[in-house]
Order: C-alpha cells, then structure tokens, then sequence
C-alpha cells in the first residue's frame, strides 16, 4: 500500500476512465467536426488575374493545398483582413508630386476591378469562417476539447500526487505502474505492463522515476 498520506489511488480508475472516455468524446467530434467542416471557396483560391491586380502575394498571405489532384494557392486570413482594412489603389499619373530632381511620383486612386475582387474575397472568407463556427458548435468540439483539458489538468496533478507518495509493497509499486499503462495519451499503444513500461523509457517518465525511488525506499537506499 501508499503510506503516509491520504492514498490519492483511490481516485486514480475513474479519474484515468473519465480522462479516457473524454479523449474518446473528442475524437469522435473532431471526426464530426472535419466531415462537416466547408472547403474552402472558390473565391478564396489565388487567380491568375490576382497578381496584376495586386492582391496579397508576400510570404503568409497564402498556403498550398490539394484540391482534385492538384496543388493550388489559397488565401490566408493574414492575407483577407490586409485586404479588409486597405482599400485597393492604382496609381494616377494625372495627380504626380516631385520634380525632375527630386523625383517624379505618381499619385493614388481608386482601383473599382482590384477592390471589387478584395470585396468578394473578404466575403467568400465571412460566410467560410460563419460556416467553420456552426459547424464546430453543432459537433461540440469545442466543448469536448475543453473538458479534456480539464480533465487532463486533474490527472496531471493526480499523477504527481501518486508520484510522491512512497510505495510499501509491490501492489502500491503496480498501482503507479497501471496508471502509466492506463495514460489515455498512449492509450491504443499498448495493453501489458511490461511492454508499456518499455515504450516508455525513452520518455523520462516521472512515474517510473518515482517508481525507482520506491525500490531503493524498499531496499533500505540501496541500489
């Protein structure tokens, strides 16, 4: 048994099966999530007529994705809130400023084909972005995320508690040994102590950590 303290083990079976069926629940609304989830809009996709137009182009304003066996350039939202908060200019060379020694520039006007094609890409990314929000509400994955993330708080802090309390007998040994078999972040990897404990090595596992304090505890400091 776990002395000197009140045994935390008692709680260790549901806390790990809540922690379990938890991850279980958010697996299978991510699932729901994805399948549900919109694509993205054609307006969203890069056109060849974007770059004379002077839409977005440096690095951030667009990732690759794979659309029926193709690869093409979508954009981000870095890219549509650039063009939500600028409108889109050409430039005017009627309305110049400078002189031959300074430099002559040219001033700035309204561009109707550039903005009408900003407009319809911060469109087409409202009513995405509305969709991606009811979609995530309807499979509760939110909801679920969050709840596992509480619970693995809770079993965190239960593992520690475990963790510092000295094992007396092999059964308190075993007890701390099944809580690393049961962790629901390997769950599925394996289902015996042993093979476990051995896929875990490379780890530093604070669990078997403590569990090598026990030994030396039993055996009186030494190794």
């Amino acid at each position: 048994m776990l002395q000197n303290q009140p045994n935390p083990t008692t709680k260790a079976p549901k806390a790990t099966r809540d922690s379990t069926s938890s991850h279980h629940a958010l697996d299978a609304a991510e699932e729901q999530f994805r399948e549900s989830c919109p694509e993205k809009p054609a307006e969203l996709h890069v056109q060849k007529m974007d770059w004379i137009l002077n839409m977005p182009h440096m690095p951030g304003d667009t990732f690759e994705m794979e659309k029926d066996g193709k690869r093409i350039l979508v954009y981000t939202q870095e890219a549509v809130e650039k063009l939500r908060s600028a409108p889109r200019t050409m430039q005017d060379w009627s309305n110049c400023t400078g002189d031959n020694e300074t430099g002559v520039r040219a001033g700035r006007k309204p561009d109707p084909k550039a903005q009408a094609r900003a407009d319809g890409i911060v469109a087409a990314w409202d009513r995405y972005y509305d969709a991606v929000q009811d979609a995530r509400a309807q499979s509760g994955y939110a909801e679920a995320r969050e709840t596992v993330a509480e619970l693995v708080e809770a079993l965190r802090d239960l593992d520690e508690r475990v963790a510092r309390t000295r094992a007396y007998t092999l059964h308190g040994m075993l007890v701390k040994a099944k809580m690393v078999v049961d962790d629901p972040a390997y769950e599925g990897i394996e289902d015996q102590i042993e093979n476990a404990l051995q896929a875990r090595e490379s780890t530093g596992h604070f669990m078997g950590l403590s569990l090598v304090r026990d030994i030396l505890h039993m055996n009186q400091g030494k190794a």
